[in-house]
């Protein structure tokens, strides 16, 4: 990893098509992690296609959707990125990040100039999910202690549209109920979202049903 000899730990994976991709961290130190690529070759079987590291930042969980006009795959990584290293100016930022990249299906490389990142409060993005047109990501620490939240991006990650959507402390996973996402071409979409979180000992389950107008 960035030239180094860390041992990368595999932390997600995402099945796309005929894709497989894979997000890693450092067991070694606190930030260090590569997202990697793989391609069905036959029944059972994948060949390895390309890899880019990030010696800053772990990643944990991953999300990926497909744009066929610009013959991408979009990959969304939700993790934890050095704060010294970073420097970014947000509330309540521990370190907690999203970041996105791109993989050109035509070309099978990732495009790696499309990286973008996304800064979050809390201290690590856990999770992440896809429902009505946007990305939902949680956050929290580990602790059981009032580091989370959850929030809601778009695919662009050019702005966190809402923060927090409700209580969240020590946020763990967030999932959609698939059975309920409803797609109204060109007017909405909506979803029931369900996270996991922790408050001190104490493991908790919500549901939010969230909508987005394309108006």
């Amino acid at each position: 990893l960035g030239g180094g000899n860390q041992t990368l730990s595999a932390s997600a994976i995402f099945s796309i098509n005929d894709m497989v991709f894979v997000t890693w961290h450092t067991t070694q130190t606190t930030y260090g992690g590569a997202i990697c690529a793989y391609k069905q070759s036959g029944i059972g079987r994948y060949t390895f296609m390309d890899r880019v590291d990030f010696p800053e930042a772990s990643y944990f969980e991953l999300s990926a959707s497909t744009n066929n006009q610009s013959g991408y795959y979009e990959i969304f990584m939700a993790g934890r990125r050095d704060p010294s290293s970073s420097n970014y100016v947000l509330a309540d930022h521990r370190g907690a990040v999203v970041t996105r990249i791109d993989y050109d299906f035509f070309n099978d490389e990732f495009w790696e100039s499309s990286a973008e990142e996304l800064p979050l409060p809390g201290f690590a993005a856990n999770d992440i999910v896809a429902a009505a047109a946007h990305y939902f990501v949680i956050t929290g620490n580990g602790a059981g202690t009032d580091e989370g939240g959850l929030f809601q991006i778009d695919r662009s990650m050019s702005v966190v549209e809402k923060g927090d959507l409700f209580n969240i402390d020590d946020g763990i996973a967030v999932i959609v109920d698939p059975t309920t996402q409803l797609v109204t071409p060109g007017s909405s979409s909506s979803a029931d979202v369900y996270t996991l979180d922790r408050s001190g000992s104490d493991y908790r389950i919500k549901k939010a049903s969230i909508s987005y107008d394309y108006t």
